[in-house]
């Protein structure tokens, strides 16, 4: 086939497409009449969260545009800290959590396993090694207590958000070293410096970006709120082991990890508090006695015992087990029922801790 006649071919196809085309157009404007003619208007779609109405503006209020630096500055970090290690103390759910994630993570400590190269596992010399680098690990883990270190810093990390282990020397123990947990409060800028690209958080970095110093804190050995942060030393980081969970990009220092769920914890609070309080006020003993004529001291004297205050007509009357209440002539009172509130609190409490849940990953 020549070129010319191959180009008459494919110029034929092109015009029984457009035909087709055309055909199905009319097919269409006949169905739908009223599309007849109509040209199409263009959508525009997008997140309609993205723009706050009546009903969000008190969420968009709070959240402002921020770089990952300034989303976890360090006084974010240190009020969520805070308030973080109050409810942990104060709050006996709360308090459960970070020992729930100590026992599932840590356990009874990390056990060494040496396995050294696969060549020389037949042979007696390295199984010695091995069985030695093992004794040794344990009897040094022993004596630092690795075991009861590692579960308080993987406390720390749920309620502070990053644990600071550092190895400090003790002339006492064999190895001449030993592992303490720091503070998390102690790591800080020196004389409360601005940040920097060499110095963010109480963190030094060399010209990489890799982390090279840290500046703690020296310990008070007198009550104070806070440290002094003109009295200092500057740490390698070979000496310090920084543990916690990066969340944002070019993340430097933890965020505790209940700072989504403070403001249920509080709830949780509340709310426990508010039932308790129910419950209590239900086991007291309560009554009110109405008659026709209005109740007298007399009369109150003669079937209760009661003694009153000389010269003054009480309207209500201690006894042993409560108060009774003394009500006018035709009066009549009805007893508010505590139990109300407690019958739904188990199944209340249940849903704000499964909420709890699912915002810290419990196991």
């Amino acid at each position: 086939m020549s070129k010319k006649s191959r180009k008459n071919r494919a110029r034929r196809a092109q015009k029984r497409q457009s035909a087709a085309l055309a055909e199905g157009q009319r097919g269409l404007e006949q169905a739908l009449p009223a599309t007849a003619g109509a040209t199409p208007n263009n959508v525009l779609s997008g997140l309609r969260h993205a723009f706050p109405n009546s009903d969000t503006i008190g969420g968009f209020l709070g959240a402002a545009p921020e770089t990952t630096a300034m989303a976890l500055r360090p006084q974010t970090r240190d009020a969520v800290r805070d308030l973080a290690r109050d409810k942990f103390l104060n709050v006996a759910h709360a308090a459960g959590i970070p020992r729930l994630f100590a026992l599932y993570v840590v356990g009874e400590g990390p056990r060494l396993k040496f396995a050294g190269f696969e060549k020389y596992l037949g042979k007696k010399a390295h199984r010695d090694l091995a069985a030695f680098v093992e004794a040794r690990w344990a009897e040094f883990a022993r004596k630092i207590g690795l075991a009861s270190l590692m579960r308080q810093a993987m406390q720390n990390i749920v309620v502070d958000g990053e644990a600071f282990l550092a190895v400090s020397p003790n002339p006492r123990l064999r190895y001449g070293e030993t592992v303490v947990l720091l503070d998390s409060r102690r790591i800080g800028n020196p004389r409360n410096e601005y940040p920097t690209r060499e110095l963010i958080d109480g963190v030094y970095f060399d010209r990489y970006g890799n982390v090279d110093k840290y500046c703690v804190y020296k310990p008070q050995f007198y009550p104070q709120i806070d440290y002094i942060s003109t009295e200092y030393d500057v740490v390698s980081h070979e000496k310090i082991f920084h543990l916690f969970r990066r969340e944002l990009p070019n993340q430097v220092r933890g965020v505790s990890w209940f700072a989504p769920v403070l403001d249920l914890l509080i709830q949780l609070n509340e709310y426990v508090a508010a039932v308790t309080e129910a419950a209590k006020s239900g086991a007291r003993c309560f009554a009110a006695i109405t008659t026709q004529g209005g109740m007298s001291v007399e009369v109150m004297e003669e079937y209760f015992g009661l003694q009153p205050q000389q010269g003054v007509r009480p309207s209500r009357f201690d006894t042993p087990n409560g108060q009774v209440l003394e009500l006018g002539a035709g009066r009549d009172i009805k007893a508010f029922t505590p139990s109300h509130p407690t019958t739904a609190s188990d199944a209340f409490i249940a849903q704000i801790l499964s909420q709890i849940g699912y915002a810290l990953g419990l196991p």
